[in-house]
């Protein structure tokens, strides 16, 4: 699962193996229900190698859109993809009128922060997660804005 392999060192293993994979279906089903959501897939030979959902902005405090999850998996990275899903998550929340875009990222996550920084998303707020780090510790989130 992408989700893990992009956290792996970041939120606790305990975490990570305790996820049921069964959730990311139910939340591209709710992503799809929503007319103000979108869910995309990124395909290689015919498998799915990326997702990414987008919608409201689930922070009060920040009104617009959101683009809640985009993942690869690692041989899918590096290869245009994660920018191509951004960039229509971006497009379809502007079309919609859910501006401005937010992106919330796991501070310790340099490879992600580096990513939204060269999407040209700027830092613009913080917060605490219950997601836990290795040594059980709330992780901090990064907000970006588009």
């Amino acid at each position: 699962m992408a989700f893990r392999a992009a956290y792996r060192g970041i939120l606790s293993d305990a975490f990570l193996e305790d996820l049921e994979e069964p959730r990311f279906p139910a939340k591209f089903d709710r992503a799809l229900s929503d007319p103000r959501g979108l869910a995309l897939v990124a395909e290689e030979d015919g498998r799915v190698v990326g997702v990414c959902y987008a919608g409201p902005s689930r922070e009060p405090g920040y009104p617009g859109g959101e683009v809640h999850a985009i993942y690869l998996l690692p041989e899918a990275q590096g290869k245009g993809l994660g920018r191509a899903l951004f960039e229509e998550a971006l497009r379809f929340l502007e079309e919609t009128g859910q501006t401005p875009v937010w992106v919330w990222v796991i501070e310790a996550n340099e490879r992600a922060r580096g990513f939204y920084r060269r999407m040209g998303g700027v830092e613009a707020g913080v917060r605490v997660s219950r997601l836990p780090d290795p040594e059980g510790r709330p992780v901090r989130l990064v907000a970006y804005r588009f």
